[in-house]
């Protein structure tokens, strides 16, 4: 068994002590260093704040074209701001046709544009990186829904858009038809597809929207689907484009609760036709042919074709439901 040794447990004491007195000294250094990182980084944060924005709109307004595709007259109320995230925030602007034309479809009340990290020292380097509409007002008519197609099927590798808490209004010949309450409408472009999903409200019912389509293609297919939560209302169709026709056709399957339309159609000049169809319900199957006009007005002239009708089942729970009404 070995001696124990005072003096080894003295010198090992001295030694802790005096590494407890130096701990301060590293605490010191770490909240020098980490104070001096924190400064830095508030400071390159700070840089845009002094860019004079007013002198380069037009260079924004380009960027913005190259980086999304869309056309915006943009106001010079345009200021800088690093929380939650380095960004310009633009109020009060337009939105020009997607046609490319020069035509007012649109009011900005206010446009964000995420900065990356790398170009907050140059003003005319920075590169947008995603863009959000907020609270815009856009009207649709007729030709610019299909702007808004080919906007989509040229918009190869573009960034990413936003729209939040805006309305889109459906007009013919300057009259508002109805208009479409969106929560949010994202668009955006990954290989060879071009994607817009919309969350909004008609008559304040909530609906979905996924539109995807091909890019680059000589007849570009598109997939379509549509649906109404509380209605119980689904639509699912594919689209085909003849570019050298100006043909749109396809075929589409809807239902509503319990019931199922099938059918098959062609969009030209106008005109909507159902050329085949099939409808499956409750009470009636059958079929139903004929045009949708959308110009001058939405003016339809179908023809429904009764094979089966359930009249027992109809009747019953008619008289189930609504007895009261029906005896009146």
């Amino acid at each position: 068994m070995q001696e124990f040794d005072i003096n080894k447990l003295r010198t090992v004491l001295k030694q802790v002590l005096s590494k407890k007195q130096e701990i301060p000294n590293y605490k010191r250094y770490i909240s020098y260093t980490l104070g001096f990182i924190v400064l830095s980084l508030i400071i390159y944060l700070s840089i845009p704040f002094f860019f004079n924005y007013s002198n380069i709109k037009n260079d924004l307004e380009k960027k913005i074209y190259n980086n999304f595709g869309i056309t915006v007259i943009l106001s010079e109320n345009i200021n800088y701001n690093f929380i939650p995230s380095p960004r310009l925030i633009i109020k009060d602007s337009k939105l020009l046709s997607f046609s490319g034309s020069s035509k007012n479809i649109g009011e900005i009340k206010k446009i964000i544009f995420r900065i990356p990290f790398k170009d907050l020292v140059n003003a005319k380097k920075i590169d947008f990186n995603l863009a959000e509409f907020v609270n815009a007002e856009i009207n649709f008519e007729e030709k610019e829904f299909l702007s808004f197609h080919n906007y989509l099927l040229k918009n190869i590798n573009k960034n990413k858009v936003y729209f939040r808490d805006s309305k889109i209004n459906l007009i013919n010949n300057r009259v508002k038809i109805f208009s479409t309450q969106v929560e949010k409408l994202s668009i955006s472009s990954k290989h060879k597809f071009s994607n817009v999903v919309l969350h909004g409200k008609i008559f304040n019912s909530a609906f979905k929207v996924n539109y995807r389509t091909k890019i680059g293609e000589l007849n570009p297919s598109s997939t379509l689907n549509l649906n109404f939560p509380k209605l119980g209302f689904n639509l699912n169709s594919n689209i085909i484009h003849d570019k050298k026709a100006d043909l749109y056709s396809g075929s589409a399957r809807s239902t509503l609760l319990s019931n199922q339309f099938y059918f098959n159609y062609k969009l030209k000049d106008n005109v909507f036709k159902i050329t085949n169809s099939s409808i499956k319900s409750r009470y009636f199957n059958g079929n139903i042919l004929g045009n949708l006009f959308f110009s001058p007005f939405l003016v339809f002239d179908f023809d429904l074709n009764v094979k089966v009708l359930k009249f027992n089942k109809l009747i019953t729970e008619l008289s189930n439901k609504h007895g009261n009404f029906l005896k009146k």
